[in-house]
């Protein structure tokens, strides 16, 4: 005997699919991308501190010359994941066009940037939070949030939630944390 499923059944079946998707995105940023963030700052912080305490020890040129290579290294590492604050424009331009590609609109927000100061005196980090409510069809949404998380620059999500209304139009409702220099 063959089974097959109500329409009602399939819908309810993508949007389970669609909700543990997001779900495991989000699990991925929380484990995965933040922690990474956290290690790339106690590294360089962990660096500054060691080449303070060398220069102390007056140690050779040679040796400063490498911590100081290694450390503007991991700087511009870190630099490269962070958003450019000044193409804050190409930012906004690159959300628009992306929703406007999968056929959703979109209400984005970002607060003042707030600086995050770090246990070395001559670091600190900026920290842009970010609220992006999307309304559309499911599938476009999926797209659009997909398309975001494949960005190479760091968008720590804090709350993430999809929701979906009477008159069956989808609304996504993500808030994080850009890093920004």
């Amino acid at each position: 005997m063959r089974y097959s499923l109500s329409p009602q059944q399939r819908l309810l079946t993508w949007i389970a699919t669609g909700v543990v998707l997001i779900i495991a995105t989000v699990v991925t940023y929380v484990l995965i991308l933040q922690p990474s963030l956290a290690k790339s700052r106690g590294d360089i912080q962990d660096a500054l501190l060691t080449i303070n305490q060398n220069s102390q020890k007056s140690e050779s040129s040679s040796t400063l010359s490498k911590q100081v290579a290694t450390i503007q290294s991991q700087a511009e590492q870190l630099k490269q994941n962070f958003f450019d604050h000044t193409k804050a424009l190409a930012f906004v331009e690159y959300i628009e066009s992306t929703a406007t590609k999968y056929g959703v609109t979109q209400d984005l927000q970002l607060d003042d940037p707030s600086q995050i100061p770090t246990s070395a005196s001559t670091f600190t980090v900026t920290e842009k939070k970010i609220t992006l409510v999307l309304t559309g069809p499911q599938q476009g949404l999926l797209q659009f949030f997909a398309t975001l998380e494949a960005n190479p620059a760091y968008i720590i999500t804090t709350n993430l939630s999809l929701e979906k209304s009477q008159d069956g139009t989808s609304h996504l409702t993500l808030n994080g944390i850009i890093p920004w220099q």
